[in-house]
């Protein structure tokens, strides 16, 4: 729930009446949320709906535990922890108009996630700014992961495949825990 209860049915809302999935909420519409705001230790995780693109994070999957990694092709894949090459598990987000965004690698530059209509059903690759099918729409569903949808095809999201190594995008039902990802700042250390 974004309120507490008490709150005014009819907004106005002070951050007294907000919870943290409330704060977290308004300030990713405001692009102004980041950890500090969120009232816990560095050793909790928390998704961040807004990440600069000059920062990055990690996208865990809620279902196995394994990270969103591009490959050199332009497609992705989940591995775990373990990977060679860090840096293609590696996203920042760059804000768009209202609530959607952009996704994009740090390692490979320039390449946006993006929604196709083939069997990959998404890859990175350089898009135009008015593609809807590279803009992205991030629902907080609890207080770790967000469920990332398109803008295109708007029942369309992120997801685990059942081989849990493709990333592809479909219609997903809202309790899959395939097309959940918890975002995970990265530290500059991790970064450079």
């Amino acid at each position: 729930s974004a309120l507490r209860p008490g709150a005014h049915p009819r907004g106005a809302w002070g951050e007294s009446d907000l919870t943290q999935s409330g704060k977290l909420v308004r300030g990713s519409l405001h692009g102004t949320w980041n950890i500090a705001d969120a009232g816990v230790g560095a050793q909790d995780v928390v998704p961040l709906p807004v990440v600069s693109e000059h920062h990055a994070c990690s996208l865990r999957n809620r279902w196995t535990g394994s990270v969103l990694c591009a490959t050199l092709d332009g497609s992705l894949a989940a591995q775990r922890d373990d990977s060679s090459d860090r840096s293609l598990a590696m996203w920042s987000f760059a804000q768009g108009s209202g609530v959607c965004t952009r996704v994009a690698n740090k390692a490979l530059l320039g390449l946006n996630l993006n929604l196709v209509i083939d069997f990959r059903g998404v890859a990175l690759m350089r898009v135009d700014d008015d593609w809807s099918s590279a803009k992205w729409r991030l629902e907080v569903v609890d207080d770790v992961h967000v469920i990332i949808w398109n803008v295109w095809k708007p029942k369309f999201a992120l997801n685990l495949s059942a081989d849990q190594q493709q990333v592809t995008t479909c219609e997903i039902e809202r309790d899959w825990w395939s097309a959940m990802w918890k975002l995970e700042p990265l530290s500059e250390d991790e970064v450079m």
